[in-house]
């Protein structure tokens, strides 16, 4: 064997050639552009999934404390609006970031009837869920269909179906009683009676659509849509 020839063969048992780490280098950066979008979708899935479950943890929240307590537990949501506010117009804070906390829970214990409203200082807000970048309320996919078991029936564009009561204007807010019946009530304070605290809230990352049904009687369930099917599943 001629030394050239020997030479070459030992650069390739010693390792690489240049060409071969261009080579290899151009593999990886190909892969890497085809998978990074896959990756940052995988991610944004994986945030609106936890948010609709950080919803429904709110809703269980709030109930167990409302029976554990014996104070009415209220569930505000921004749900369309900049900030969620309960009926007076009292802004529930904003987080670190300094985007609006999605969901608060106020403890309304100021007396005995509860007044629908945040008394600073008598009273306590915990926020449950944390702002999620990408997700927004309503819906990308579903085209407004209300998910099973929702008989809310406002509209699920503003990302909430709750309402004072059967029938009337949606709020972005909804009641625990002591005993874990959901309720609605109305910016006079007007509590609703049993069945009138069922509704959903809609979460969506432009590519999944969630939907956290409370049942009348305060059962609380998550649905994500299905294009294959066009229907909510659970």
């Amino acid at each position: 064997m001629c030394e050239s020839a020997r030479a070459s063969d030992r650069r390739r048992r010693e390792g690489f050639t240049l060409l071969e780490m261009v080579v290899v280098i151009a593999i990886i950066g190909i892969m890497a552009a085809v998978s990074a979008p896959k990756l940052e979708q995988y991610f944004s899935n994986q945030r609106a999934r936890d948010a609709a479950r950080d919803v429904a943890n709110a809703f269980r929240i709030a109930q167990a404390e409302a029976i554990r307590t014996g104070d009415p537990h209220i569930v505000y949501l921004t749900a369309g609006n900049p900030a969620a506010t309960d009926p007076k117009g009292t802004g529930l804070g904003v987080a670190p970031n300094g985007a609006p906390w999605p969901v608060a829970i106020l403890d309304d214990r100021t007396s005995a009837l509860s007044n629908c409203v945040y008394d600073a200082g008598p009273e306590s807000l915990e926020y449950p869920v944390s702002p999620a970048t990408g997700v927004s309320w309503g819906f990308s996919l579903s085209a407004g269909a209300v998910a099973p078991g929702d008989v809310g029936g406002g509209n699920p564009a503003s990302g909430s179906t709750f309402t004072t009561r059967p029938g009337g204007p949606n709020t972005t807010w909804v009641m625990f009683r002591p005993d874990g019946i959901p309720v609605g009530f109305d910016a006079a304070c007007t509590l609703g009676g049993v069945g009138s605290g069922g509704g959903g809230v809609y979460i969506t990352n432009g590519n999944r659509d969630y939907a956290v049904v409370l049942s009348p009687l305060g059962g609380v369930k998550v649905h994500v849509w299905n294009a294959g099917v066009n229907a909510w599943t659970n």
